[in-house]
């Protein structure tokens, strides 16, 4: 898989240091394809259906990275295959209510996970009602 940067921009400069902020992508990636192998190298699980559930940026009006939000279902077990720097990841199953409890105890707080969380929902048929 290529990678190609598409721009470099200088956003601060001293006589110490300068920090740029680059954009890249991943040509002609395949957005399942990609998810279909960071599972099974992350958790050593392999999909028998991956259903895309939307695109999101990481942090809108900050950076705009964005991320794919794929749902994998039929899952069968197998062996975790880590790079270095992910060594010492532990994965275990969580139930949906026990990720809201986690939520509600402020135990989990990360934006993006919470965003997919609730692409989840929607997916499965939760959606807010609007008022009128």
């Amino acid at each position: 898989m290529e990678i190609a940067a598409t721009s470099s921009t200088v956003v601060y400069r001293n006589r110490w240091m300068t920090v740029r902020e680059d954009r890249t992508v991943r040509v002609d990636a395949d957005p399942i394809e990609l998810a279909r192998g960071e599972l099974a190298e992350e958790t050593g699980l392999r999909a028998a259906t991956m259903t895309p559930l939307g695109h999101l940026f990481e942090a809108y009006g900050y950076c705009d990275q964005g991320f794919h939000v794929i749902l994998a279902t039929g899952l069968e077990a197998g062996e975790q295959r880590l790079d270095d720097e992910e060594a010492g990841l532990i994965t275990r199953w969580f139930a949906e209510d026990e990720l809201w409890g986690l939520v509600e105890a402020g135990r989990f707080k990360d934006a993006p996970s919470l965003a997919a969380l609730a692409l989840f929902g929607r997916y499965q048929g939760r959606r807010p009602t609007a008022s009128a």
